[in-house]
């Protein structure tokens, strides 16, 4: 058994507040329970901590999907099992526990308590989009700045030799290489006055601005490697093209991405594998309309238009990783986790903060070590030429 407050919680009563460990319920006792909560302590159910814990996922929950409303606050259950206890409980919002707010409101150049009073809890424009190009690359984490890996250069093939004698002898080679992380930061500073003027906390809205900062910029690193790097093969057309005053479509683009495979990343001597293809977001569009996929896929697509990765129709066991910073009318092949094409390397990140006493200002910095490099441009190709690319709205 806990005892939660021994003071006078509500005015019109000196009961002592425990809670039960059995059924995880607050009680309201006239004296304290040594062998439970029976009838003689005089025991009366006051809230429920289990109720109050559903309902606070409940509104995270829909608080991230967009679909918080008051109809839904108001739909939910209420913890409390005595009215006193849930008016001292308003009371404690208002007067202490939004105190914060009020503050800030006062302080404010252009913000007044009536208008802080209509401001919605939710905080907009927080969040950014997905950037999925890192996923191109094999992720391997390390806690050190410099990575080494070996490349074996196999022997050449069997010979035919003639009888009672030996073949001549070959000796694999191996090279090694050696990558070292590349350093990123991003400093912000926050005023002791933008603290206070602000209902929000800017100080923490900055810290999780910069976290999306460092995956942007991870997907970048990766896709400006792979388009540096890696040897190109043209379409054999456009896969948006229809044959003329029909409704097929003039090239296949199935066929085309195995002719390509077939002959670079898994027709060599490396052995790599082909399950990851990269395209923008249109590319992923003109490729699901293709009429040669029609009977392969559902006669109407699904087609995701946000950037991520999703299976790659037609193609079993290829993921496709949609980014907008992988250009129009390209695709991106690539060996991910057998014989991967690239690595990204993600070396320690810190985060650091400094407060000024003088000023009240409080600085901090993100600091990460990464590098995108690709190491085996035998298992990655880009197929130029897929699709003509249109001006952005």
């Amino acid at each position: 058994m806990t005892q939660i407050i021994e003071s006078k919680l509500r005015k019109s009563s000196n009961d002592q507040i425990w809670l039960n460990p059995v059924d995880n319920m607050v009680y309201s006792t006239v004296f304290q329970p040594e062998h439970g909560f029976t009838n003689e302590v005089g025991a009366t159910k006051i809230y429920d901590p289990t109720v109050a814990s559903h309902n606070r996922d409940i509104i995270a929950e829909a608080s991230m999907n967009g679909t918080l409303t008051q109809n839904l606050v108001d739909a939910l259950a209420t913890p409390y099992h005595d009215p006193e206890l849930q008016q001292a409980s308003m009371q404690y919002d208002t007067l202490i526990k939004n105190n914060r707010i009020k503050e800030a409101a006062m302080l404010s150049t252009e913000n007044r308590d009536v208008d802080v009073v209509k401001v919605f809890e939710r905080l907009f424009g927080l969040k950014d989009r997905n950037y999925a190009g890192v996923e191109l690359f094999e992720r391997v984490p390390t806690e050190e700045l410099v990575l080494n890996f070996d490349k074996v250069l196999k022997q050449n093939g069997m010979e035919q030799i003639p009888e009672n004698t030996l073949p001549r002898n070959k000796e694999i080679e191996y090279k090694r290489v050696t990558l070292n992380t590349k350093k990123y930061g991003l400093m912000s500073r926050v005023t002791d006055e933008a603290i206070r003027r602000n209902v929000h906390n800017p100080f923490q809205d900055s810290i999780t601005t910069a976290s999306t900062k460092l995956m942007q910029r991870k997907a970048f690193d990766v896709i400006t490697e792979a388009l540096a790097a890696l040897p190109s093969t043209p379409a054999l057309d456009d896969w948006e093209a229809f044959v003329a005053n029909t409704d097929r479509s003039v090239v296949d683009p199935t066929k085309d991405i195995l002719r390509v495979v077939n002959n670079t990343i898994e027709g060599t001597n490396v052995g790599g594998k082909f399950n990851t293809i990269g395209v923008n977001a249109i590319v992923g569009k003109i490729y699901d309309n293709n009429s040669y996929l029609r009977g392969t896929i559902e006669p109407t697509p699904s087609f995701e238009p946000a950037p991520g990765t999703h299976p790659a129709r037609a193609l079993p066991g290829v993921t496709t990783v949609q980014d907008q910073f992988i250009d129009q009318g390209i695709a991106i092949l690539v060996d991910n986790g057998v014989e991967s094409c690239g690595i990204m390397l993600e070396g320690p990140t810190r985060v650091a903060t400094k407060t000024d006493e003088l000023t009240g200002t409080q600085t901090y910095v993100t600091m990460s070590h990464h590098l995108g490099r690709v190491i085996n441009p035998d298992t990655g190709r880009i197929i130029t030429g897929v699709a003509v690319p249109i001006a952005p709205a």
